[in-house]
């Protein structure tokens, strides 16, 4: 029965037991076996003391799960004292009250920190408001400045049109700038007291010009009624004269116009026979003409242009027909234009032709060994 009991208190305390390690930096005092306290009671014993990497020691204890005792962890403060290895309980409220103190410096700290941020949010703002407001006052103040502006610059243009309006110029601020400036004075459309003295100055030259031009036509005048009447005079002397040599031409007249008469008969024939001469004339001159061009056209090359095929004519369609083109070849040997020198008087035929010339290739004319473009002419005859 006792070897029973004893079984089962073992079991009890195996199982009622657990480990908690903590780290002290001595351990002076204390060995494994060492009895761990809290208060007056007994929690357990030091069940192993080992050197760790940081230069301290890690205490291992075994510690009973007693319900009558607080479960002990590694945030407790523990302390050798009497060979004993106790829970500092004065240390722990140390360090309780330290590290409530210091959350309550945070807290302040903070509150502090969000007061001051406070005031400078509220100064920045009012900062910003007095800028907002100084930039408003002074656009504003700008804004007035302009409207005075604008009011003094509309002020100005209605005296200016008022005064221009009254003026000679009636209104035509232009002409009044134009006068200012063709009078030494500054152009400026206004009409005042020296605008107004230079245009007196100018009406009183130009009366006084009107007035000595008077003067002069009427001077002129009363010489032309004098040479009127001496001319007067000597056409009546010169009618006299005439009467009486008319007087003395009728037998003459008489006698000369039967020869009138005849040689007006003999003009007439010779007229006639004058327009069948100048139309055989034109022919022949018609001829020099196309000749003569055609030499003046040579004259602007050395090598003449030629086709590069025969031009595409029906000549049995059209008989006996001729005309004469002068056409311009660029220097690549294409027709750009073309000219009538004389044309057949067939309307289809003309066509016909123009249409042919116009398709034409030619190899083009050589001046100084360098293609050119040039007029040349060309005679079709059907």
């Amino acid at each position: 029965m006792k070897k029973l009991l004893l079984l089962l208190t073992i079991s009890f305390l195996i199982s009622s037991t657990y480990d908690l390690t903590v780290k002290v930096k001595n351990y002076d005092g204390i060995r494994p076996g060492t009895k761990v306290k809290y208060e007056s009671f007994d929690a357990g014993k030091v069940k192993k003391i080992s050197e760790n990497d940081q230069g301290s020691y890690d205490v291992v204890l075994k510690l009973y799960d007693d319900p009558s005792i607080p479960k002990l962890n590694e945030n407790m403060i523990f302390k050798i004292q009497r060979n004993s290895f106790i829970v500092d309980l004065d240390g722990m409220e140390k360090r309780k009250l330290k590290l409530e103190n210091e959350r309550l410096a945070k807290i302040k700290a903070k509150e502090e920190a969000e007061a001051k941020a406070l005031a400078n949010a509220k100064e920045m703002a009012e900062a910003e408001q007095k800028a907002k407001d100084e930039a408003e006052a002074k656009a504003k103040a700008a804004e007035e400045l302009r409207i005075a502006k604008e009011n003094k610059k509309k002020e100005k243009a209605r005296k200016l049109i008022l005064a221009a309006e009254s003026s000679p110029f009636k209104g035509d601020i232009d002409g009044i700038k134009e006068f200012q400036k063709l009078n030494g004075l500054v152009p400026d459309g206004f009409w005042g007291p020296g605008t107004q003295k230079a245009y007196d100055k100018m009406l009183a030259e130009k009366i006084k010009a009107e007035n000595a031009k008077r003067a002069k036509e009427q001077a002129d005048a009363a010489e032309k009624a004098r040479l009127a009447k001496e001319q007067a005079d000597a056409a009546e002397k010169a009618r006299l004269a005439k009467e009486q040599a008319d007087a003395a031409e009728k037998s003459l007249i008489a006698k000369e116009e039967a020869k009138l008469k005849d040689e007006i008969s003999k003009k007439e024939k010779e007229a006639s026979e004058t327009k069948d001469m100048n139309t055989d004339q034109s022919i022949e001159k018609s001829d020099v003409n196309i000749k003569s061009e055609s030499v003046n056209l040579e004259d602007q090359y050395d090598i003449a242009p030629r086709l590069k095929k025969k031009l595409s004519i029906k000549t049995k369609k059209y008989k006996n027909e001729y005309s004469s083109y002068k056409i311009y070849i660029n220097k690549k040997g294409k027709v750009e234009d073309i000219i009538f020198i004389e044309s057949s008087n067939n309307e289809k035929f003309d066509k016909h032709i123009h249409k042919a010339l116009k398709k034409s290739k030619w190899k083009p004319a050589i001046k100084n060994g360098k293609t050119v473009s040039i007029w040349h002419l060309i005679e079709i005859k059907s």
